[in-house]
């Protein structure tokens, strides 16, 4: 009994001293790796939850996709956005960190230049439209800002953007493929896209358009 209790001790020590040797065994990912994972997340970011850009609702992030739904399938899957002003700080440090790192490598930051412009606008747009949204007061710069200012209509005008893997309805059964969204909801305004009809919720009163 004593001599297996050795042996398997031995076994252990020597399985222990080739993993702290060879770390690429236990080392599951490299630089590359990581470096493609990011570029991958991006691009979703900028396709998949938000459009770039300098007009309502652009350059602001949705938090949610495919809310509500069961499958890629369904037809009322959600864009959500809750308190979209709150995480946009994370994407402008996100900006201000990938401008350095493409700056340090020389590598062009004209894109994430262009992002960062568009996101510092959001800011400012938040702010000057917050009174005429909030009381009706006049439009102003002053530090007061609202969450987000999606367009009701924001998903239905942007409807090839949130979904470019999209080809359209399956005739036979009526579903639409992969990565469908016809619905938004975001603060106190939500929409929704049915039968070429625009369904919206705003303040609690309901309209068709």
């Amino acid at each position: 009994m004593d001599r297996n209790v050795k042996v398997r001790g031995r076994i252990f020590f020597i399985t222990i001293i080739i993993l702290i040797c060879k770390n690429d065994i236990a080392y599951s990912q490299n630089e590359l790796d990581h470096h493609k994972k990011y570029w991958y997340y991006r691009s979703r970011l900028t396709n998949d939850f938000m459009k770039v850009g300098l007009g309502d609702g652009e350059s602001l992030q949705f938090q949610q996709r495919g809310k509500d739904a069961s499958s890629h399938n369904a037809v009322n899957a959600v864009m959500a956005s809750g308190d979209a002003s709150a995480y946009h700080g994370y994407y402008i440090g996100v900006l201000a960190m990938e401008y350095k790192l493409l700056q340090a490598n020389n590598q062009s930051t004209d894109k994430v230049k262009h992002e960062l412009f568009c996101a510092l606008n959001a800011i400012n747009r938040l702010d000057y439209k917050a009174e005429g949204l909030w009381q009706s007061g006049a439009e102003t710069l002053n530090g007061f800002f609202v969450r987000d200012d999606f367009p009701k209509d924001f998903v239905k005008n942007n409807y090839d953007h949130f979904n470019y893997y999209n080809n359209g309805t399956i005739s036979n059964n009526n579903k639409a493929s992969r990565a469908f969204m016809s619905k938004m909801q975001s603060g106190a305004n939500s929409s929704i896209m049915l039968n070429n009809k625009q369904y919206g919720i705003n303040a609690n009163r309901a309209y068709t358009k």
